[in-house]
C-alpha cells in the first residue's frame, strides 16, 4: 500500500463539502450578477456568506466546545481584525457607515475564512475544494480571450443583460489590445486569480489535465497584460522548483527568506534610487509603477496624520492632489480605511495562517501536503503583490478562503497523536466512483 493509504487518507477524488464549493463558485461569478434589496448591493458570494452565517457560527461553537477544532492564533487575529475594521470606520465615519460599508468587507474576508474553518474537517476536503477552484479559474481564463477578440467586457455585458445592473467598466488598452477582465473586476485581478490557478494546477493535478489547466491559466495571465501576475507566476514557479530540489533540506524556507531580505536591504542601502530601479526592471509599463510610488508619497502622510483609525472608507485625496481616485496597494488602502493597526492585522491573518508546519507522519495525504505548500506560496504572493496591487471582489474573498484552508491544513498537519480523534480518518476508505483529479460534492447533511 502507498504511504497515503497507510495513513488512511481519502482518495484524490474526495468529495468536497458543499458550502465551500458554493462560495468559490459564487466568488468567481461577475459582480454584475447581484440583487439589490433596498438599495443594498448583494453579490452572489455575499448572499452565500449571509445565508451561511448562522451555520458557520453554530458549527464553530459546536466544534470548539466538542474539542473537534482548536481555537488557534489565526482565528483570534481574524476576529480582532473584524472588530478593528468595524471600530475604525465607526470612529471616522460613524456607526451607520461602518454597518453598511466595512461590514461588507468584514463579511467577505473574515466570513470566507470562518466558512472554511467550520466546513473543512477531514483530510482531502481542502484539496477537493481547491480542485474545483482550479477548473473555475481555467474557465474564466478561457472566457477572457473573448474580451481581447471583441474589445468589450463580454461576461460583464452578459451578466448585466440578465440582471439589469448598470456599471461602467473602463476599457484599458496596451499594445493596441484591450486588457481582459473575464469575470473579474479588473484586469490585474484576473491575472492574479489566474496566477493562483496556475500554481494550484501544478501542485494538485497530474498528467495531461495538469498541462491543460496550467496553460489555460497562463492564457488568463497573458490576456490581463499586467506585470504583477506575471511576476507572481514566475516567483511561484521558482519557489516550487526550489521545493522540489530541496526535498530533505531542513528549514529550507528560512534559508531562502533570510538571503532575500538581506539582498533587498542591501539594494535599499546602496542604490541611490532603489524603487525606481525595481520599477524600471520589474514592470511592463514603468509609468504605472511610478504612479503607484506617487500615491505612496501623497497618501502616506494622510495615513500618518491619523495612524490609529485611518481616514475612513472615503477620502478626498484625489481632489486635493488632482490624481485618480485609486490606491493600488492593499496595505496602503487598508491603512487608509482602518488605520495602520487594521492593515497590520490583515497581514497577520495571512502570516499566522502559515504558523503551523505540516509534518509527513500525520494524517494528511500527499495532495494535502502539496496544497499546504501551494497555499503558503500564494499567501506570500498576496503579501508581496499587495504593495503594488489592491485586492477586492474575488481576490479579497480568496484571501480569506486561502487563509482558512491553510489554517485547517496546519491543524490537521500535526503528528497523528496530536490531531483531535474526530478528525482522524478510518483505516480504510470506500472507493470513489469519481475519476482521478475530479472532485465530487458531498451532499450529506454534516458536510453542508
Amino acid at each position: 500500500a502507498s504511504p497515503a493509504s497507510q495513513r488512511g487518507t481519502p482518495s484524490p477524488a474526495a468529495a468536497a463539502p458543499i458550502l465551500p464549493v458554493l462560495l468559490v463558485i459564487a466568488a468567481m461569478l461577475p459582480e454584475d450578477l447581484n440583487v439589490r434589496p433596498g438599495g443594498l448591493l448583494l453579490t452572489m458570494p455575499r448572499i452565500v456568506l449571509l445565508l451561511a452565517s448562522p451555520v458557520i457560527a453554530a458549527r464553530m461553537i459546536r466544534k470548539i466546545s466538542g474539542g473537534e477544532l482548536r481555537f488557534c492564533s489565526c482565528d483570534a487575529v481574524v476576529l480582532l481584525a473584524a472588530f478593528w475594521m468595524f471600530l475604525s470606520v465607526s470612529m471616522t465615519e460613524g456607526v451607520a457607515r461602518a454597518t453598511v460599508g466595512s461590514s461588507v468587507m468584514i463579511l467577505e474576508l473574515c466570513g470566507s475564512y470562518f466558512l472554511m474553518r467550520s466546513s473543512l474537517s477531514r483530510p482531502g476536503d481542502a484539496v477537493a475544494v481547491a480542485r474545483v477552484l482550479v477548473y473555475l479559474i481555467a474557465a474564466d481564463a478561457l472566457l477572457s480571450v473573448l474580451d481581447v477578440l471583441m474589445s468589450r467586457h463580454v461576461m460583464h455585458d452578459i451578466a448585466q443583460a440578465l440582471t439589469g445592473y448598470s456599471k461602467f467598466w473602463r476599457a484599458d488598452y496596451r499594445s493596441g489590445f484591450m486588457r481582459a477582465q473575464g469575470m473579474q473586476e479588473h484586469p490585474i485581478l484576473l491575472g492574479t486569480v489566474c496566477a493562483f490557478g496556475a500554481l494550484l494546477s501544478l501542485m494538485l493535478m497530474s498528467g495531461a489535465t495538469r498541462i491543460v489547466l496550467f496553460c489555460l491559466s497562463l492564457v488568463g495571465v497573458a490576456t490581463a497584460m499586467s506585470s504583477a501576475p506575471i511576476t507572481a507566476v514566475a516567483l511561484g514557479c521558482i519557489l516550487l522548483l526550489y521545493r522540489r530540489m530541496t526535498p530533505s533540506l531542513a528549514r529550507r524556507w528560512s534559508m531562502l527568506i533570510v538571503p532575500g531580505c538581506v539582498s533587498l536591504a542591501g539594494l535599499m542601502a546602496i542604490h541611490p534610487r532603489p524603487f525606481s530601479f525595481l520599477l524600471d526592471h520589474l514592470t511592463l509599463d514603468p509609468g504605472t509603477g511610478y504612479y503607484r510610488l506617487l500615491i505612496w508619497n501623497l497618501v502616506g502622510p494622510l495615513v500618518l496624520a491619523s495612524p490609529l483609525f485611518g481616514v475612513g472608507l472615503e477620502s478626498d485625496f484625489a481632489e486635493q492632489f488632482s490624481v485618480s481616485n485609486t490606491v493600488d496597494t492593499v496595505w496602503l488602502a487598508s491603512a487608509m480605511n482602518f488605520g495602520i493597526p487594521g492593515s497590520i492585522l490583515i497581514a497577520l491573518m495571512l502570516l499566522t495562517s502559515c504558523r503551523r508546519g505540516i509534518v509527513r507522519d500525520g494524517i494528511l495525504g500527499e495532495a494535502d501536503i502539496k496544497l499546504g505548500c501551494a497555499l503558503g506560496i500564494m499567501i506570500f504572493l498576496y503579501i508581496f503583490l499587495g504593495f503594488t496591487v489592491d485586492f477586492w471582489g474575488c481576490t479579497w474573498i480568496l484571501m480569506g478562503v486561502f487563509a482558512g484552508m491553510r489554517t485547517h491544513l496546519g491543524e490537521l498537519g500535526r503528528p497523528r497523536a496530536d490531531v483531535p480523534p474526530a478528525y482522524r480518518p478510518a483505516s480504510s476508505q470506500p472507493k470513489s466512483r469519481a475519476r482521478h483529479g475530479v472532485a465530487t460534492i458531498d451532499m450529506r447533511p454534516d458536510a453542508i
